[in-house]
């Protein structure tokens, strides 16, 4: 389930609200244009509980459209399904002056299926507004509300939505009766809430004003470590006829588990393969594997989206039946398989996404995650099983679900634990070339390529592509402006730390140069780093590098006869805080060996390292750009 399982809380109904006195939209805030495509004139969220069970949402805001850059920003887009109570929604359209253009009509409302494709069984469905306008600056006004009946989260507040977005005012209130249960968590708020009374109840207020628009910068982990941002959760809950306990990541397990419960039974014919698996394997890591790739081999990947179907998994025995399931299901499949081979496992929830938001561990909600695993704690090791996918290996989770907190469940509830670390030395990519120089010009190189641990991430679609598939992508990958790709295979060699390995034959054109009787040779053909990150004034955010990796390159080159070498660039030694690069180059046999090697550092570094970092770029694209010289001989 790649697809949020946990999308249904946030769904939208609307009904007619108002807002006095619409300010003067034409007199922009100075103070707040710069790097802005956008300005969120005000942005206000009343959120009040009717009981433990109901709540209203009201929302009102303005945003101005400053240029095309935000044109996305004026569309208005809401998710609903058969728990929600729809209303009506009223609009507004300014012009650059601030005066009224049109008010938006029934008939612009539109409504379609959320689920656009077949990998998602589901009963949600969209309403949308889409706004065109090509005279800027113009500002868009819509009011709605909303009324939840049973839910397992409370609207959050994301005052900021997105890079070069401004905000003149903003404010989030809560109102709830004095005994009502909750708890918050403020990130980058300025201060506390107000909070005040109002008979039996308490009304929290946060409030800010004047955020300026932030670029996004290269290498950061994203805008939610920059802006404010409001979390609230209940203590308790009642969702679909399920109640359940949010005060720990332990209570929380303990409701996930009730509604595995049951849901564990496979047939007989399974269960007799389950067997047959069992007597040829002779070790429970052995007995997992083939067990796994057994549901590998007899599921697919279909997201479920329908009411408590978004949390609770079909049971083993529908998947069993039918083949398919989401991530809840599949795993929840796999953990049954197990249970019946006598393996324990965990059915573990997590926040998938290859730079996705960590989970906040001191936070205790439903909507900080959006995928389910399987956690295999062996004797003296612990495996974690990607079931959506039918080809990922046993027990390698790649960078979608690497290195981060999930939330496994036990009978004894929920418990954090993190998922495996790859580290420098398993994530390698490993390349020897083999090249004739041609005196036409042109090369032909023999190269093999080895990528394994999260480098493996970025050559698995290849693997199970088919050959013309494979080609199309080798040929838009090479960059070279004239080659023939001659031949080419692969090879995926599946384990907990997996290998692809790349074998390629191309001939390069023009790729030497002449210069009278010498020749001028670059030494490093692929993967030539060419980027180097830009210049970023006053940066905000910490510099991100997600995780560690050696590169290895050693390219023989044998050189004609009638050459002979006259120049070798002498050894590169680059060394920083990100990482280290090092290369060489030797004559052996009339033959020219060069060897490189970049090591990268995973890490979260300070704003002001970020210079460092684009030296050490400059730094390996001049080493890159190395050359040999050979001159013919007399």
């Amino acid at each position: 389930m790649k697809n949020k399982f946990l999308i249904l809380l946030f769904c939208f109904g609307f009904i007619s609200i108002s807002r006095a006195n619409d300010p003067n939209f034409g007199i922009l805030p100075e103070n707040l244009k710069q790097d802005a495509n956008a300005i969120i004139r005000y942005y206000d969220v009343d959120v009040t509980m009717i009981s433990k069970n109901i709540f209203t949402k009201t929302v009102k805001y303005a945003i101005t459209i400053l240029n095309s850059n935000a044109d996305d920003l004026a569309h208005l887009t809401f998710y609903y399904d058969n728990t929600n109570v729809l209303g009506m929604i009223h609009g507004k359209i300014f012009d650059k002056n601030g005066k009224l253009m049109r008010k938006i009509k029934a008939e612009e409302i539109k409504d379609r299926s959320y689920f656009s494709d077949g990998t998602v069984l589901g009963d949600g469905r969209l309403k949308y507004v889409e706004i065109y306008n090509n005279t800027y600056p113009y500002t868009v006004v819509f009011e709605y509300s909303l009324t939840y009946n049973g839910f397992v989260s409370l609207p959050d507040w994301t005052p900021v939505w997105g890079y070069n977005v401004a905000v003149e005012k903003s404010q989030y209130k809560f109102k709830a009766s004095a005994d009502y249960k909750f708890h918050y968590k403020e990130i980058n708020l300025p201060s506390e809430p107000l909070v005040s009374k109002s008979g039996s109840s308490i009304i929290y207020r946060w409030n800010i004003e004047n955020v300026n628009a932030i670029k996004k910068e290269p290498f950061s982990k994203g805008l939610y470590t920059l802006y404010p941002k409001l979390y609230i959760s209940p203590d308790n809950f009642w969702f679909d006829g399920y109640d359940g306990n949010l005060e720990n990541w332990s209570s929380f397990g303990y409701w996930i588990d009730f509604l595995l419960k049951g849901r564990d039974i496979i047939s007989e014919q399974t269960q007799q393969k389950v067997q047959q698996i069992i007597s040829e394997s002779p070790t429970d890591f052995e007995k997992a594997k083939r067990i796994y790739e057994y549901m590998q081999s007899k599921t697919r990947y279909v997201s479920i989206q329908l009411g408590i179907g978004g949390f609770q998994p079909f049971t083993a025995l529908e998947v069993d039946k039918t083949g398919f399931g989401d991530c809840k299901a599949l795993t929840n499949y796999t953990k049954a398989l197990l249970d019946y081979a006598g393996i324990t496992s965990y059915y573990a929830i997590i926040n998938g996404g290859d730079y996705a938001k960590e989970i906040i561990t001191d936070y205790v909600s439903v909507d900080q995650m959006n995928h389910v695993i399987l956690c295999i704690p062996f004797e003296n090791d612990t495996v974690w099983a990607e079931c959506t996918s039918q080809h990922i290996p046993f027990g390698y989770l790649g960078l979608f679900t690497d290195n981060r907190y999930a939330v496994i469940v036990t009978p004894q509830g929920g418990k954090l634990v993190k998922t495996t670390k790859y580290g420098i030395e398993e994530n390698t990519q490993i390349r020897k070339t083999n090249v004739d120089l041609n005196l036409n010009g042109e090369i032909n190189a023999k190269t093999e390529t080895h990528y394994r641990g999260l480098q493996y991430d970025y050559i698995s679609d290849q693997l199970i592509s088919k050959k013309q598939d494979q080609k199309d992508e080798l040929l838009k990958n090479l960059k070279f402006n004239n080659f023939v790709l001659n031949d080419f295979s692969y090879t995926n060699n599946k384990s907990r730390y997996p290998e692809a390995i790349e074998n390629i034959d191309i001939t390069v054109k023009n790729y030497i140069s002449y210069a009278g009787n010498r020749i001028l040779l670059p030494l490093l053909i692929f993967d030539q780093q060419s980027y180097i990150p830009p210049k970023v004034n006053n940066r905000k955010s910490d510099v991100l590098i997600r995780f560690s990796y050696i590169d290895i390159d050693t390219i023989l080159y044998n050189v004609p006869e009638k050459f002979t070498v006259e120049f070798l660039p002498e050894p590169v030694k680059i060394e920083s805080k990100f990482g280290k690069y090092y290369s060489e180059v030797k004559t052996e046999n009339n033959k020219i060996i060069y060897i490189r090697k970049v090591e990268k550092y995973e890490g979260t570094y300070k704003p002001e390292s970020y210079e460092e970092l684009i030296s050490f770029y400059k730094q390996m694209v001049k080493a890159d750009n190395q050359k040999a010289v050979l001159i013919k001989k007399e």
